[in-house]
């Protein structure tokens, strides 16, 4: 059984597998889009949804401009242009946006763009043939507030896992602002015709207002939009810096920066905390006799068992090298055993297909428990240290764990 067989069956382990009820496996959460990809599964040559989103946010600045163009020039330019091609390319402009924000946000884009875009300019076509300058205005303005409305949505709801609730509503609101100026037109167009106006280049309260609703939230807008960009890279690069480029797991400063983090909490909760340290067993054996490409193999074979048996709230790390660790929160010496004996026989079980034969690996595992919430961080490594020599020394291919240095009495123990 190869090990890309193994992570698609999801380590079945039969009992021993399932009988360990908090070690839920990894391989059944739903997957984390902040998570780095993988080179293997990345999909390479396919357009990135922020670029695509870009240039369509861009496109479609750029055809609602020309139909603002041609709204303003109206005097200047075909009737028919002026008014139903003006609007029509307008609304074409707000459709192409919301698709670009779609992309941005990693949503699945609507379906009804095309369909939508069609009846729009039907009934554009029957509301100027039918020359009512309220009904125009209604025609015109409610379907192109709720377009606006539906980019809110999309904004507010789909980057508020990302950027926090705070963020994606600030950058909603301008949205909102424009869609609700365009309905409350549209509404008010035959109710109060003498108020709404005619068009937009025309004098009145209404008009003013509207426009001075337009540049303000726009300008808005656009900054909004650019934060999300900076963001996002500045998220990217983060992660890019706490995370292995050949496993995608956290790396040595990912995770030590977590661990910190995690005894703090554990001081604070008093809580237990435990940690494994993996080694590959005879690694450099491999890199001389198969290549360093066979190696790579290796270590992306162990980072996906790490990835598939370590709980969700278990963080998995390439500290260096052969050497991964595994951060266990809230665990005992009891769970924090269980889970390093499940990663012993997932390797055990592997099998890495090579170009000439199929490679078997072991690995030696050291466990460590703070038995006390206050123990330090660095106490703790020593004894980790400790623990993984001691299962090299051992005899490879076992686990075996750290005496405390807070209960001096208690021996290490080791498992074969």
């Amino acid at each position: 059984m190869t090990w890309r067989s193994l992570f698609s069956l999801r380590m079945g382990f039969g009992p021993a597998a399932s009988s360990l009820d908090p070690l839920q496996r990894r391989a059944d959460r739903t997957p984390d889009p902040t998570e780095p990809v993988r080179a293997d599964v990345a999909g390479a040559g396919r357009p990135a949804p922020v670029a695509s989103g870009g240039l369509a946010l861009v496109g479609g600045v750029s055809v609602a401009a020309l139909g603002l163009g041609l709204l303003l020039m109206r005097e200047d330019v075909p009737r028919w242009l002026g008014f139903w091609g003006a609007i029509v390319v307008l609304a074409g402009g707000f459709l192409i946006m919301l698709r670009g924000l779609q992309l941005f946000c990693r949503t699945q884009p609507d379906r009804w763009f095309l369909p939508a875009w069609i009846a729009f300019a039907l009934a554009m076509g029957a509301a100027q043939w039918h020359g009512s300058v309220p009904l125009f205005v209604t025609v015109s303005s409610v379907p192109l507030g709720l377009v606006v409305w539906r980019a809110a949505w999309v904004v507010r709801h789909e980057l508020a896992a990302e950027f926090g609730t705070r963020a994606a509503a600030a950058c909603a609101w301008p949205f909102w602002t424009i869609g609700g100026v365009l309905v409350l037109r549209g509404l008010l167009a035959p109710l109060a015709p003498g108020w709404v106006g005619g068009s937009l280049h025309e004098a009145g309260a209404s008009n003013l207002a509207a426009s001075l609703a337009f540049v303000a939230s726009g300008l808005v807008l656009n900054l909004g939009l650019v934060g999300l960009v900076c963001s996002r890279l500045v998220r990217r690069l983060q992660q890019a810096s706490e995370h292995d480029v050949l496993t995608g797991l956290l790396n040595r400063r990912g995770i030590e920066s977590r661990l910190h983090q995690h005894a703090r909490l554990a001081a604070r909760r008093g809580q237990r905390l435990s940690l494994l340290s993996i080694d590959a067993d005879h690694f450099k054996r491999i890199n001389d006799e198969h290549g360093h490409p066979a190696g790579d193999e290796v270590l992306q074979a162990l980072g996906q068992v790490l990835h598939t048996v370590i709980r969700d709230s278990d963080l998995a790390a390439r500290a260096g090298g052969e050497e991964f660790w595994v951060l266990l929160p809230d665990t005992d010496a009891d769970g924090a055993a269980e889970l390093a004996e499940r990663v012993l026989r997932a390797v055990r079980a592997l099998q890495v297909p090579l170009a000439d034969r199929q490679l078997a690996l072991t690995v030696s595992i050291g466990v460590v428990t703070a038995d006390h919430p206050l123990e330090p961080v660095d106490s703790m490594m020593r004894r980790l240290d400790a623990a993984l020599y001691q299962a090299k020394a051992a005899g490879r291919d076992r686990v075996a764990f750290g005496t405390s240095e807070i209960r001096r009495g208690r021996p290490a123990a080791a498992l074969a």
